[in-house]
């Protein structure tokens, strides 16, 4: 049996919302947490992003996190810093928690004392469940890198002379609160691997992310302000310097590139 606990995930593990906070489901046979992992796997990544969901397995002393992005399922233990995030299959983080990986990575080929009685060719011994493939800490490595240098790129490149255009932030409450909640929802400048996102919420959180082929997206949360640039309504990230423009009612620009609100 497996104590499994839901974050920001409904009871099947198949969709996402951050106001769903923890779920405890109680101890689950293998199979039905085989089921979650399944599901959450397939998460949509829209949902995974603005919720950033986990499931929580604990077997007797042990306690690992799952975390899922592309497809796939990163496995890690909260309590072991040190310890390497793994990517594996739902299959496989069944085993890691019944115990079973375990056993096959140390069972003896014979029994201890008997000696064999004939030459014995031991077959190679199953290779512990990969911890993530040194290309792979490369590319989440780059990924983050190439996402906050993209966030400093402005300022980076801004001509010495040409300061950039002045935010002018909105400071009546009422008037920022109402922008806030027009302005709230998703908005991405392709779906694939290698594209950017930008999520505003009414209370005036902010994430930016990238989407990885490799991993989990890469994030940077914020809070942000409404104003306007050069007459043209617009957000300011509080950790960035660069605006992004309300161009149209669902098209936002930011830093040369058009994100385009989706439904």
């Amino acid at each position: 049996m497996i104590r499994t606990t839901l974050l920001n995930l409904d009871p099947t593990a198949a969709h996402a919302s951050s106001t769903l906070g923890p779920r405890h489901l109680g101890e689950l046979h293998s199979d039905e947490v085989l089921g979650l992992l399944q599901r959450f796997s397939a998460l949509d990544p829209i949902e995974n992003v603005e919720a950033e969901p986990e499931i929580v397995l604990e077997v007797r002393r042990s306690k690992h996190i799952v975390r899922t992005g592309q497809g796939r399922l990163f496995f890690c233990d909260p309590r072991n810093v040190l310890e390497q995030t793994l990517v594996l299959t739902p299959a496989e983080i069944i085993a890691e928690m019944d115990g079973s990986a375990a056993a096959l990575r140390t069972r003896v080929p014979f029994t201890a004392g008997a000696a064999p009685t004939e030459d014995v060719i031991l077959p190679d011994l199953p290779k512990p469940a990969s911890a993530l493939r040194p290309a792979h800490r490369v590319t989440l490595g780059a990924a983050a890198f190439f996402l906050a240098g993209y966030l400093l790129y402005p300022a980076l490149t801004t001509e010495t002379g040409a300061p950039a255009p002045t935010f002018e932030a909105i400071d009546d409450p009422a008037q920022a609160a109402a922008h806030r909640a027009q302005v709230a929802g998703v908005y991405l400048t392709g779906p694939g691997p290698g594209h950017y996102g930008i999520a505003l919420a009414a209370d005036g959180t902010l994430k930016l992310f990238q989407f990885n082929a490799e991993g989990p997206p890469g994030l940077i949360q914020d809070t942000f302000h409404v104003g306007q640039v050069d007459g043209t309504f617009a957000v300011q990230g509080n950790q960035q310097t660069e605006a992004m423009r309300m161009t149209t009612a669902n098209t936002l620009t930011y830093y040369g590139n058009t994100y385009r609100r989706i439904p």
